[in-house]
């Protein structure tokens, strides 16, 4: 996002603006490199990861304050255009002083906050600097007043919202065309162009997450051609119709009509989603699995360990806990020892026991900050699995349901669980499949280790 003190200068209201490539770099360089199967060497470019970045995360807040950017930044282009408003290079190099001023007197350097956005001073100037001021004289003019301090936060905020029904601005998405995010008197955003604001403001690790998933894409495509895997419309509609019954038969989604929830979730029809990457490459990978991994091979596979086939896919269990840090000599930051600890929560299970809802006690409690928010809540688990301590997952299946554990020791401190709900171990076709899913891991972590991803 955009430093406070830029912000202050680009936008009255806090708006993230869009942040194109500038024009002097390579029209669509590399953002990784990685290698095939056959030792050739394959690439992602820059618009790949932008339009990755648009798919994925148009609907989260980030993609929503982009978005809203893009369109404000077009609204103030188009009014200032019909209103024949300009902005002279001295003004701009005015502007550009001033915003280096305020971004040094908060510790940030010009040169290196535009570097991050991969930006030029002129390039970063003629898009933020223009918006700014074009922004103000707008405002100005709509008030008829040419005194600068008359401009107020608020009045920008009525003069974008008014724009924007005076401009017919549309960003419905199931009141535009395939690839467009948002149009402005009939003129479209699309969404590269958002794929680029995203870009351009997202993390290191949100970028290397989604270049995983885009070689990790490729590479799963490859295989099922190497493998003469194909996928057909009738295998898109059968995996579709797979994933419409877990959703419509989950008690968590309330009966929701999967085609509503769809649309309302990911902002896409049942028929768009048919014809998705994301949806090819979820089959091509089913498919897959099930060629390398037969029934009768995982099948033998069962008969041959079935305890431990079942330690890691059979019975479920949902668990919460209530975590507290503890130390042997505490300090500001853990200030309690494990005896302090248990000491802590043999009282807060005592509170369970006299009917003090679990949920509540590790809102206010808990010290883990993953879990906390969700009352505890740690997810369903196998009785064998990495994602959590050994002790905690023994302690859960030796209880019954509803019933919450002495506390426990666990790396960093100690904790109380609790088991919310019991999953019944599933039948041997379920099992088979579990077993596969495990194979396809496996096998997709491999794939994706031997590509020897470097980051750009």
């Amino acid at each position: 996002m955009i430093a406070a003190a830029v912000a202050a200068a680009v936008s009255l209201a806090g708006t993230t603006w869009c942040v194109p490539q500038d024009p002097g770099s390579p029209v669509d360089p590399p953002v990784a490199r990685y290698v095939l199967a056959d030792g050739q060497g394959a690439a992602i470019l820059r618009s790949e990861l932008a339009r990755e970045l648009a798919l994925r995360l148009r609907r989260s807040p980030e993609g929503k304050e982009a978005l809203d950017g893009l369109v404000d930044l077009r609204v103030i282009d188009r009014a200032a255009r019909d209103a024949g408003l300009s902005v002279p290079a001295a003004e701009l190099a005015s502007w550009l002083a001033t915003t280096e001023e305020q971004l040094k007197a908060s510790g940030e350097t010009l040169d290196a906050y535009i570097a991050r956005l991969g930006l030029s001073r002129a390039a970063f100037a003629e898009r933020f600097g223009r918006a700014d001021i074009l922004q103000r004289r707008l405002v100005m003019k709509s008030l008829g007043s040419s005194n600068p301090s008359d401009v107020t936060s608020e009045l920008v905020t009525l003069w974008r919202r008014e724009a924007r029904v005076r401009l017919k601005v549309v960003t419905e998405e199931t009141e535009l065309p395939a690839d467009v995010v948002a149009t402005i008197a009939g003129e479209a955003i699309r969404i590269d162009e958002l794929g680029a604001t995203l870009l351009a403001v997202a993390s290191e690790e949100t970028r290397q997450k989604h270049i995983r998933r885009l070689v990790l894409r490729d590479l799963v495509h490859r295989e099922a051609k190497r493998l003469e895997v194909t996928v057909t419309e009738a295998d898109a509609r059968l995996e579709i119709e797979a994933r419409r019954s877990r959703i419509e038969k989950d008690p968590r989604f309330g009966g929701v009509d999967y085609a509503n929830w769809l649309l309302q979730t990911q902002g896409i029809s049942v028929e768009e989603f048919a014809r998705s990457p994301l949806l090819l490459a979820t089959v091509e990978q089913r498919k897959i699995g099930e060629k390398l991994h037969p029934d009768d091979t995982l099948r033998a596979d069962l008969e041959r360990d079935r305890a431990a086939v079942l330690r890691r896919h059979g019975e479920k269990r949902a668990i919460a806990a209530i975590v507290l840090r503890a130390v042997d000599t505490p300090n500001e930051l853990v200030p309690r020892t494990p005896a302090q600890a248990k000491e802590q929560l043999e009282a807060l299970r005592a509170q369970t026991q006299k009917g003090r809802p679990f949920a509540d006690l590790a809102r206010i409690h808990s010290e883990d900050p993953h879990s906390k928010p969700r009352g505890g809540e740690l997810g369903e688990f196998p009785r064998e699995c990495k994602d959590l301590p050994d002790a905690v997952l023994e302690a859960a299946f030796a209880l019954r349901l509803g019933e919450v554990s002495a506390p426990l020791p666990i790396q960093g401190g100690m904790a109380i669980v609790r088991v919310d709900a019991i999953e019944p171990p599933p039948d041997d076709g379920e099992l088979l499949a579990r077993l596969r899913e495990e194979h396809s891991e496996r096998w997709l972590a491999t794939l994706l280790e031997s590509a020897q991803i470097v980051m750009q």
